[in-house]
C-alpha cells in the first residue's frame, strides 16, 4: 500500500511540473543568469578596487590577483613546468619611458624609465599564453586566447591625444592618468583577432575569418560611438525592466569604436579568398590573401612618400592636423581629395583616414607567399621559385639592389638578386614555400641550390633575408644563411662592422652557415633559423631564434632540458638587448637566462671554487661566438590560457616561447600556436 502512495505522489509531482507555464520558466532562467552575472562580475572585475577595510595591502603597492573561478587543474607535465618555472607569461626589459613594460608606481617621484634586466610585467597574468603582443613606443597591446584586444601604456591613457579645438590645431594639455592605469584594459572584443600590426597611433588587427579592423591606440578616441555602431535599440526593453546588465551578457558589442577595412575596386576578393597576413610600416600597411595577392593602404599622408604602396594612388599634401575623407583616399581617381576635410582629428590618429585596401596591380599575375614592410619599404616573396621583389625608400641600400644601384626611391616592384652575394655557379631553383612558414621543410630527395626562406623587414632601415643554399658541385651539403642590408650604424647588420649604409646583402655572423650532425641520416644537416624579430625603432635591435631542438630527444625537449637558442645584436642604448649592458653589438651573441641558474647547478659546476658563478659563466662550446653553458633557451609546451583580467578561457592550449623586439624594449612570452 505504501508503494502505491509513493507512485501516486510521483505522478502528481510530474503533473505539477508539466503544468509550469513556459513564460515563468524563461523568467526564472533569466533571473538566475542575471544573478550569476552580477556575482561573477563582482568577483573578477577590477574596475572598482577593494576598499581599505577589505584589502589592507592596497596601500603597500601589492597586486591583488582577481579570483579565478573553477578548480585548478594541471593538464600535463609541461603545463606544470611552465607554471612553476616562469612566474609570469611575459618577461620584459628595455625602455619603460611610457609605462609600456611596468605601470607607474603610485606616489613615486622617480619613475623607472629603464629596465636593465628581465622581469615579469604585471600587465599580463601568470602563465597566460597570448596570440600576439606589441610593444610600441607609447603603448602596449596584446591579444588573449579568446581573440580580444587589450591596451596599456601612456599612449593609451593620455587624454590629450586627439583633442582639437575649433581651428583644427591639436591641444597640448597635460594629461592625467586614470586610477586604473596599473592594469591592461579590454578594447576590441568579439572579433576573434589572431595577429596585430601596429603604427604610431593606430593598431590594425587581423581576425581568424580574414577580416581586418582598425582601432585607435588612444583610449579617448576608442570611446567615440558612431551611429552605425550604436547599441541596438532593443536594449532599451531590458533597461525598462532593470535587466540592462543581462542584455550585456548576450550582446555582441565590440566595446570600442573601430573600422572594418574594405577592398577598393568593383571586383573585391574572389570567392573563398580571405586575408591571411598583415604587416605595417611607419605610414602604410600590407596585406596578403590566401590566393597570394597583395594589397596596400596608406595610414597617413606620408603613406606613399617613397612609392612604397606600389599603386598609382596620389595622396593629398595636407598639414599634419588635417584629415582626409576615406572615400577620397581610397579612390585613386578622385581629384578633390585635398578639399574633403572630414574632421579636426590629425590624420595620424584618425582610423577613418583611409578604409580601403588597394590591390597592387603590378603583382596581380604573381602568386605571393609573404609580404614584409620596413619603415618606408615593401617586400614580396613569390611562391614556387621564391623570388624577392622590393620597392620604396633605398637611400641606405635597405632594398638590397647592390652597389651598382644608387637610386634613393624604387617606384615599382624590382627583383632583388641575392645570388650576387655568392660565388658563380649558384642557381635559383626554389621549392614551394607555404605562406606563414619561416622555416622550410624539404621533401625527400628534393634539391635546391639556392632557396629564399623568409623576409624580415620590420626595422627602420634594415632588411633581413633567410636563404638556404648549396654548392652546385655538392648539392647534398646545405646551409642556411641570414643576409642583411641597409643601415648598420648600430651594428644591426651583424657582420662585425659599423657601416652607415650597405646595399649589398652580407651574411650575419655566427648564425649563418651552421650545421649539426643527424644520427638518423648519418650526415650533417643545416641548422635552420626558426624566426627573426626586428625592432621598429629608428635604431633597431634584432633577435634570431635557432631551431636547435630539431634533432633533440623528445623527452628532453618536453622536460625543458633542451630548447631553441636565441641570439641578439644591434642597438643596446636602452638595455633592450637583454645582456645587461648599455652598448651596441655588431656580432650576434647568446642571451643569459631569464632567471639565474639553480643554486645546486652552480655548486655542482663550481666544485668548491670560491667563485662558482664566475666559472659557470666561462663554460662554453669553443665556437667563435661564445656559447655559455647557462643561456636563454626557448621552449614549447601547453598551458591554460586566461584573459588579462585573470578569467579562465581555455585549458591545455599549445604554446611556445617567443622572443619579441619592440620599440627600444624586448619581451619573452608564450605564444599560442594552436587553440
Amino acid at each position: 500500500m505504501s508503494y502505491s502512495k509513493a507512485s501516486s505522489f510521483t505522478r502528481t509531482a510530474r503533473l505539477r511540473m508539466r503544468s509550469i507555464p513556459v513564460p515563468a520558466t524563461v523568467a526564472a532562467i533569466a533571473l538566475t543568469t542575471y544573478i550569476y552575472h552580477i556575482q561573477t562580475s563582482s568577483l573578477v572585475s577590477n574596475d572598482a578596487g577593494p576598499t581599505e577595510a577589505t584589502n589592507p595591502l592596497v596601500n603597500e603597492g601589492l597586486e591583488i590577483r582577481p579570483k579565478v573561478t573553477g578548480k585548478p587543474r594541471v593538464n600535463s607535465t609541461t603545463a606544470e613546468l611552465i607554471a612553476a618555472a616562469e612566474d609570469q607569461a611575459v618577461w620584459v626589459w628595455g625602455s619603460n619611458r611610457n609605462n609600456t613594460l611596468l605601470p607607474p608606481v603610485t606616489g613615486s617621484t622617480s619613475p623607472q624609465n629603464i629596465l636593465k634586466t628581465a622581469r615579469p610585467t604585471p600587465y599580463v597574468p601568470k602563465a597566460t599564453p597570448l596570440r600576439d603582443l606589441i610593444l610600441a613606443e607609447k603603448y602596449g597591446a596584446a591579444v588573449d586566447g579568446r581573440g580580444d584586444l587589450w591596451f596599456w601604456g601612456n599612449g593609451y591613457w593620455d587624454s590629450a591625444i586627439g583633442k582639437a579645438n575649433a581651428s583644427g590645431q591639436s591641444q597640448t594639455v597635460q594629461s592625467t592618468l586614470p586610477a586604473d592605469v596599473a592594469k591592461a584594459q579590454k578594447s576590441l572584443k568579439g572579433k576573434n583577432i589572431t595577429s596585430l600590426a601596429a603604427t604610431t597611433n593606430k593598431v590594425y588587427a587581423l581576425s581568424s575569418s580574414g577580416d581586418i579592423y582598425a582601432v585607435a591606440a588612444a583610449r579617448n578616441l576608442q570611446k567615440s560611438e558612431p551611429a552605425d555602431q550604436s547599441p541596438s535599440s532593443s536594449s532599451s526593453w531590458w533597461n525598462t525592466f532593470g535587466l540592462g546588465k543581462l542584455a550585456g551578457v548576450f550582446s555582441q558589442d565590440p566595446g570600442v569604436d573601430f573600422v572594418k577595412l574594405d577592398v577598393a575596386g568593383d571586383g573585391g576578393l574572389k570567392k573563398g579568398e580571405r586575408f591571411t597576413s598583415l604587416v605595417a610600416g611607419k605610414s602604410h600597411i600590407l596585406a596578403l590573401t590566401s590566393k597570394g595577392q597583395a594589397f596596400s593602404m596608406p595610414v597617413d599622408p606620408n603613406g606613399n612618400s617613397h612609392k612604397q604602396l606600389g599603386t598609382r594612388v596620389t595622396l593629398p599634401q595636407l598639414t599634419p592636423d588635417q584629415g582626409v575623407s576615406a572615400a577620397s583616399v581610397g579612390n585613386p581617381s578622385s581629384t578633390s581629395a585635398s578639399q574633403a576635410i572630414m574632421s579636426a582629428l590629425p590624420a595620424s590618429h584618425d582610423i577613418r583616414y583611409c578604409t580601403a585596401l588597394q590591390p597592387i596591380t603590378s603583382l596581380s599575375n604573381i602568386e605571393l607567399a609573404q609580404v614584409a614592410a620596413g619603415e618606408n619599404t615593401s617586400f614580396f616573396r613569390t611562391r614556387g621559385e621564391g623570388r624577392v621583389l622590393g620597392l620604396g625608400a633605398n637611400s641606405l641600400g635597405q632594398i638590397g639592389l647592390g652597389a651598382l644601384s644608387n637610386v634613393e626611391i624604387v617606384p615599382v616592384p624590382t627583383e632583388i638578386v641575392l645570388a650576387r652575394s655568392y660565388p658563380g655557379g649558384t642557381t635559383l631553383k626554389c621549392l614551394n614555400i607555404a605562406a606563414g612558414k619561416l622555416r622550410l621543410k624539404h621533401p625527400p630527395g628534393a634539391g635546391c641550390p639556392f632557396d629564399i626562406v623568409g623576409i624580415y623587414s620590420l626595422g627602420a632601415n634594415s632588411t633581413y633575408f633567410t636563404v638556404e643554399r648549396s654548392a652546385t658541385a655538392q648539392p647534398h651539403m646545405k646551409f642556411v644563411d641570414l643576409l642583411a642590408v641597409g643601415s648598420g650604424l648600430t651594428g644591426t647588420l651583424g657582420n662585425g662592422l659599423w657601416s652607415s649604409a650597405n646595399s649589398s646583402p652580407v651574411k650575419v655572423k655566427t648564425v649563418s652557415g651552421l650545421q649539426e650532425y643527424s644520427e638518423a641520416s648519418q650526415s650533417f644537416v643545416p641548422l635552420n633559423i626558426a624566426k627573426v624579430s626586428v625592432s621598429s625603432s629608428p635604431t633597431p635591435h634584432v633577435f634570431a631564434t635557432l631551431h636547435t631542438v630539431a634533432l633533440s630527444d623528445a623527452t628532453g625537449v618536453q622536460e625543458k632540458m633542451y630548447g631553441n637558442d636565441c641570439m641578439t645584436w644591434g642597438a643596446g642604448g636602452e638595455y633592450q638587448l637583454g645582456n645587461g649592458k648599455r652598448s651596441n653589438l655588431a656580432i650576434p651573441q647568446h642571451l643569459p637566462p631569464l632567471k639565474s641558474p639553480a643554486k645546486g647547478l652552480i655548486d655542482a659546476l663550481g666544485n668548491g671554487d670560491s667563485a662558482p658563478g664566475s666559472r659557470e659563466k666561462t663554460l662554453g662550446s669553443g665556437t667563435v661566438s661564445p656559447m655559455p653553458h647557462s643561456r636563454l633557451q626557448l621552449h614549447a609546451g601547453s598551458a591554460d590560457t586566461y584573459d588579462l583580467d585573470g578569467n579562465l578561457i581555455k585549458r591545455n592550449v599549445k604554446a611556445e616561447q617567443t622572443i619579441y623586439a619592440g620599440h627600444n624594449a624586448s619581451a619573452v612570452y608564450w605564444k599560442i600556436v594552436q587553440d
